[in-house]
């Protein structure tokens, strides 16, 4: 049976293709959707009109503290069959709230990457039709609060790929990688995504390394000022670049390459010119880029915790044990960060056996690559 569903999420985009996470899930899930026959509307915070070609419609969301009438006027007018919420829990609990007396199901789907789930957002989940993570640890600890939900497997991003070898050695030239050993980390300037402690880390690590460290964030108005921390770690802004120097023994070098405004395609070339992408945020209720990277055949190192034990164990990356608990400001919501030594000592062991890397990526995206888009709608065609 064709169904009419209107989905509201954070759909920012660049060059026609989402930027954001949320955004990147609901290309995938909104198209597999289409293609199985059902017509999808997607309401979207942070969307500025930007021309995109999908087979969905996209409508902005106007104004923040009037989602609810707009969600409520789209439904007068298109009737639709469910409401998929996929926000934040700030979003969920507000919406939940106000969004009383409807006529349709509503269906939350969100991340849980920290312990324990707040009774609060526990009694506003209660209320929606049904709940939908990314992850078996997430779920067990909703599980853990009364709140029944199933896990969506998230795939491989659309448009992900391996690059051909003459267009990677063109780049690889273009962008004058020499020989280096190339680190990728690829997360928003937020506290959760420990850019602080990955500045650090690296500049203790690399110092007689030849290598650069490609940091590619997102400017959103908030999070740490990385050009002061890389000068307080010993770096030298070389002119008014955002590549950074530091200091190294004679006859290697090292660099950190601050990168920020990609498409998601610029982001998918420099995962392909990479050795090694590094994940040492603290959670993920899901972890993008370890989807993106795999995809490409990139090894990860990534915290033995949340969503990344599950992406990344059984031999599918390379996992580091945790290190300090630290409470975020959302709730005083425990989380971790790995063991900085730890990750030294695996970056490290990637550094001596780079020639075994190409290896543990090719299984990587073996594995990866069995998750399609079409199976992962199943289990919410299910609750629809």
């Amino acid at each position: 049976m064709k169904r009419k569903i209107l989905m509201f999420t954070d759909f920012r985009t660049a060059k026609g293709k989402p930027t954001s996470g949320y955004g990147v899930i609901a290309e995938g899930l909104s198209t597999a959707l289409v293609k199985s026959g059902h017509e999808v509307k997607i309401m979207a915070t942070s969307y500025d009109d930007e021309e995109v070609d999908y087979p969905f419609a996209v409508i902005p969301a106007r104004y923040t503290d009037l989602i609810g009438l707009q969600i409520k006027d789209i439904i007068d007018g298109w009737s639709p069959d469910v409401l998929l919420v996929m926000m934040d829990m700030d979003y969920q609990i507000g919406l939940l709230t106000n969004l009383t007396n409807l006529s349709i199901r509503y269906i939350a789907i969100m991340p849980i990457e920290g312990e324990p789930v707040l009774q609060p957002w526990a009694d506003a989940l209660i209320q929606a039709d049904s709940v939908l993570t990314f992850n078996l640890w997430g779920q067990s600890k909703l599980l853990d609060k009364g709140v029944m939900s199933t896990v969506l497997d998230i795939p491989a991003p659309i448009g992900v790929g391996i690059a051909k070898p003459d267009d990677l050695k063109k780049m690889h030239d273009d962008i004058h990688l020499d020989n280096a050993f190339v680190i990728m980390k690829v997360a928003d300037n937020t506290t959760r995504k420990n850019w602080a402690d990955t500045l650090r880390v690296y500049s203790e690590w690399s110092e007689e390394k030849d290598s650069i460290l490609y940091a590619v964030t997102r400017d959103i108005g908030i999070g740490f000022n990385l050009h002061e921390l890389l000068i307080e770690f010993g770096a030298e802004q070389s002119g008014n670049s955002t590549v950074y120097k530091m200091p190294c023994v004679e006859g290697s070098h090292r660099e950190v390459r601050v990168v920020s405004g990609l498409s998601r395609k610029e982001i998918y070339w420099l995962y392909n010119l990479c050795d090694v992408v590094l994940m040492d945020t603290g959670n993920e209720g899901l972890g993008m880029p370890i989807l993106e990277a795999m995809a490409i055949g990139k090894p990860v190192i990534g915290m033995d915790h949340t969503s990344m034990t599950e992406l990344l164990g059984d031999g599918h990356g390379i996992l580091m044990n945790k290190g300090y608990e630290y409470r975020d400001t959302f709730g005083n919501v425990k989380r971790y960060y790995p063991d900085s030594n730890e990750w030294k000592s695996k970056l490290t062991w990637c550094y001596e056996n780079r020639d075994q890397l190409p290896e543990i990526g090719k299984k990587e995206h073996e594995w990866i690559m069995k998750r399609t888009w079409m199976d992962a709608i199943k289990p919410l065609l299910e609750v629809i």
